[in-house]
């Protein structure tokens, strides 16, 4: 089934932050969404602590070669499977009913 909505967060050596980024989306009240995390080809262990997630509505994604924030972003869009995008970057987090306002809002 479609989620509702898609949460996109581009990566770049951000290990220190990226787990806590994307538990905060796993913690959300509002739970119909995909998460799209692409790593844009760090050099830190970000790749591994974003494998460590074992969630079906969450999506890792890798570029071979840095493409920048806004690259990865215009990817991101591409292949997320919903009309209603959310981006959050890998170093911040969402406060507990974020993406139901936002729905709520749409």
């Amino acid at each position: 089934m479609t989620p509702v909505l898609s949460v996109i967060m581009a990566n770049y050596n951000n290990a220190s932050y990226i787990e806590e980024a994307i538990d905060s989306v796993i913690q959300q009240s509002f739970q119909d969404w995909e998460l799209l995390v692409l790593d844009d080809a760090s050099t830190d262990n970000s790749a591994e602590k974003i494998n460590t997630f074992n969630d079906p509505r969450i999506r890792d994604l890798t570029n071979e070669h840095n493409l920048g924030y806004i690259g990865s972003l215009k990817r991101l869009i591409k292949e997320a499977n919903t009309d209603v995008i959310c981006i959050l970057d890998s170093d911040d987090v969402l406060i507990e009913h974020a993406l139901g306002e936002m729905h709520k809002a749409y």
